[in-house]
């Protein structure tokens, strides 16, 4: 898989987001409950003896409800809490998105979930994420 099909597939098991919400690629849905998630930069070097090690950055968007009602907003901001202590747990297990050709090393959660739009009854959240991989030179380890 690519490191956003990878990295979907990976999402799609955290017991935080609800398996009956849309998880879609580059497109967030009218839905009042959906996610999206979006490779949004990618920077690649390579040492001397051809080894690789590239970074991912993703960002997930989701779009939740919200208003003044302060049990809604208090569950969007318990969502977020709960998927960036997933993502450390799943970081400490070395449970990481499988990748073709590349071995991950690491995974963090960049921030705790930022409300980037909202209206009178959603709001638009992000979280940023970012993948460290490893590709092993052609000519062996060094």
């Amino acid at each position: 898989m690519t490191p956003l099909e990878a990295t979907r597939a990976w999402l799609r098991t955290c017991p935080h987001i609800d398996k009956n919400d849309k998880l879609n690629l580059n497109h967030l849905g009218a839905a009042p409950t959906g996610y999206s998630l979006t490779l949004t930069g990618h920077t690649r070097k390579e040492d001397v003896c051809g080894s690789v090690t590239s970074v991912y950055h993703f960002a997930l968007f989701a779009r939740m409800p919200w208003g003044p009602e302060l049990a809604m907003n208090i569950a969007a901001s318990e969502f977020f809490a709960g998927l960036d202590e997933w993502i450390w747990a799943q970081e400490r297990a070395h449970a990481y998105p499988a990748i073709d050709g590349e071995t991950p090393v690491r995974v963090e959660a960049k921030n705790a979930g930022l409300i980037v739009a909202a209206n009178a009854q959603a709001a638009q959240y992000q979280i940023q994420i970012e993948l460290t991989t490893e590709e092993v030179s052609p000519y062996g380890e060094s």
